[in-house]
């Protein structure tokens, strides 16, 4: 990813040449200090917030999370269609265009936000009695669901901004705001909780967050983008059915998602119990903060991707995507291996051992990391290319259906872990072979040709991470909370990490990565 080609901005005059690399790397060492800033803070507070929150309520907050994805659902799609053509753009600046697609997205969304209020308004009297829970949890529930839904309507109102803000590779500027609201969010939680106002605190918390983060998205945009004009004399129906049609493929692509990323906790809570819940998301919780380092790596590209399609740079793009997918398929099988090696020893430090699922779960959970970082790369060169958009939604949607069977089935019969195995079986099945022949097809080559070398080097770190991670935790078995995670995590990065450098990555991959290192440091 060493392209120097001027982003395209609107107005390149004022902001100076500024070349993609360096806007990914801007926006990919950011988005790591806000991820690392939110795991630290993520970890103090989780065990703080179990002091004031029994089982139960915690998980009420969880799931609460997982319905309002739902909500964002109703937006059809037309946020991702600006996210890829408002980057296209770039590589051909026409203000008139983006002006036009902008204001278009914008008061769509406006729309949107009315009709998540509305829908909302179901959720608030269905959840409490859709899940078991007890008579004391309900009316608790339904304030936390309604503080939510208007989070989500906010959310829905702000995207169009801050979608424009990561269209031209801007996103490190907002990365670096959000260490102050992780700070805000995390302090309104502690002094509500002290308070006594209970599990509402945390939706309190989460609904100031996303106000602050709103109005800053509409402030970055009018500075950096000051020439802009959202105003309904630039909407055009034309523009509204053409994103409309294309919006809706995503749409599918969204429910897709929520069935597979989602799913997990509410079939948990319906089958098994609503504690139960508590333990997945706990028990998990180091591989979502591992999935969030993962997913940087991708989507953070996927402008630099856009800008280059746009610009009809198509072997740059594939250059760009093979490095994506090894890098991001070496960092899921390094960190899968290395927590699962010592997650069981940190779980019953972290949050006490009532709250770890033993070790099959956690391999799971690892195991689905590792699948579904192998579709991220295919997913964001698509999205940003445009490309095969039926066909990569409906693989998407293919999944997600596949993953609500097996999760029904299998969670009756093995509980949670057979919900948590269903994710990783229906990926298999689906979209890791589908996605990656879309994406050879976009660039007119063979499957083989263009998968083969990164796999079978990520085939031969997968042999010796597992081995690593096995040893890890054989080491540290007769070893307690902290010291025998890190032993563990240890024992199986000193394998994993040269590994990952010497074997995942190849020969022109590897310079490339000290190229930039030589040029940060220069």
């Amino acid at each position: 990813m060493t392209d120097d080609l001027e982003t395209g901005s609107p107005r390149p005059a004022a902001r100076g040449t500024r070349s993609r690399t360096g806007n990914y790397l801007r926006a990919l060492a950011s988005g790591y200090v806000v991820a690392a800033a939110t795991v630290v803070v993520g970890l103090w507070l989780t065990p703080f917030t179990l002091r004031y929150l029994d089982r139960e309520r915690f998980a009420v907050f969880t799931l609460a999370g997982d319905v309002m994805a739902w909500l964002t659902l109703l937006d059809l799609g037309f946020v991702s269609v600006l996210n890829s053509r408002a980057a296209q753009i770039t590589g051909r600046p026409d203000r008139l265009e983006l002006d036009t697609l902008a204001s278009t997205t914008f008061f769509v969304q406006l729309a949107t936000a009315a009709a998540v209020l509305i829908a909302g308004t179901a959720l608030v009297w269905w959840f409490p009695w859709f899940f078991p829970l007890s008579a004391g949890v309900r009316q608790e529930a339904t304030n936390v669901v309604a503080l939510m839904v208007l989070s989500s309507a906010v959310t829905v109102v702000s995207q169009t901004f801050s979608t424009l803000l990561f269209a031209h590779q801007q996103a490190h500027v907002d990365n670096l705001l959000r260490l102050g609201l992780v700070a805000i969010r995390a302090a309104l939680t502690v002094a509500l909780l002290m308070a006594g106002v209970g599990l509402v605190s945390l939706a309190w918390a989460n609904l100031a967050a996303t106000a602050a983060m709103a109005a800053t998205a509409v402030f970055r945009v009018r500075k950096y983008l000051p020439a802009l004009s959202i105003s309904l004399r630039h909407f055009r129906w034309a523009v509204l059915k053409g994103s409309g049609r294309i919006g809706t493929w995503f749409s599918l692509g969204g429910i897709a998602g929520v069935l597979i990323v989602n799913l997990d906790r509410i079939v948990t809570a319906k089958l098994v119990s609503v504690e139960t819940v508590t333990t997945l998301a706990l028990t998990g919780k180091v591989y979502v903060l591992a999935w969030t380092f993962i997913q940087l790596a991708t989507g953070m590209a996927r402008p630099a991707l856009a800008q280059l399609v746009g610009s009809g740079r198509l072997d740059r793009a594939r250059q760009t995507y093979e490095e994506l997918a090894a890098l991001s398929g070496g960092i899921a099988i390094t960190l899968a291996a290395c927590l699962w090696a010592g997650n069981g020893h940190f779980v019953r430090w972290w949050v006490g051992p009532q709250n770890y699922g033993g070790a099959a779960l956690d391999a799971l959970l690892a195991l689905n990391v590792i699948v579904h970082a192998w579709v991220l790369p295919n997913r964001a060169m698509l999205a940003a290319s445009l490309a095969s958009v039926p066909e990569h939604n409906l693989s998407r949607f293919a999944e997600g259906a596949l993953n609500v069977a097996l999760s029904v089935t299998l969670g009756q019969a093995w509980g949670v872990k057979g919900v948590v195995a269903a994710t990783a079986i229906a990926g298999v099945a689906s979209s890791c072979w589908y996605l990656p022949r879309l994406t050879a097809r976009f660039f007119g080559v063979g499957w083989l040709q263009l998968h083969r070398s990164h796999a079978a080097r990520l085939a031969l770190l997968a042999l010796a991470a597992a081995s690593a991670a096995v040893i890890g935790r054989v080491v540290a078995v007769d070893l307690r909370d902290l010291p025998g995670a890190a032993v563990g995590s240890a024992v199986a990065l000193a394998v994993c990490a040269p590994a990952l450098w010497f074997v995942a990555l190849n020969k022109t991959t590897r310079s490339r990565a000290l190229a930039v290192v030589r040029g940060a440091q220069g």
